[in-house]
């Protein structure tokens, strides 16, 4: 699989909004129980969509340097921003990773 690192943190970004649209849709409306359910649910399937490309977006090892700097850059702002990701550390140690192919190269 041959995936930007950029991509991936672009679809991140998309999938957070996503979530974060329907989090907040679920908040301002008033629904029957049927309507609320059904609007949990799209949520509850966002919500697993951001953890399943934090996770794809923290183990995608960056090939270049820039690719390096972009991923430190968003994982840092993402974990400010959303202390309880896990994605966060396993990216921290991916990029490290990275880093040591390239030292060793």
């Amino acid at each position: 699989m041959n995936i930007d690192i950029f991509a991936l943190i672009d679809e991140h970004k998309a999938l957070i909004k996503e979530e974060n649209h329907l989090k907040t849709a679920n908040i301002s409306k008033s629904l029957d129980m049927d309507g609320a359910r059904l609007l949990y649910d799209q949520w509850n399937s966002a919500d697993r969509a951001v953890r399943k490309a934090g996770k794809r977006l923290a183990r995608r090892k960056p090939r270049t340097l820039a690719g390096v700097a972009a991923l430190l850059d968003y994982t840092r702002q993402s974990y400010t921003d959303e202390i309880n990701e896990v994605w966060a550390a396993i990216a921290f140690k991916t990029c490290a990773a990275a880093l040591n192919r390239m030292v060793a190269a």
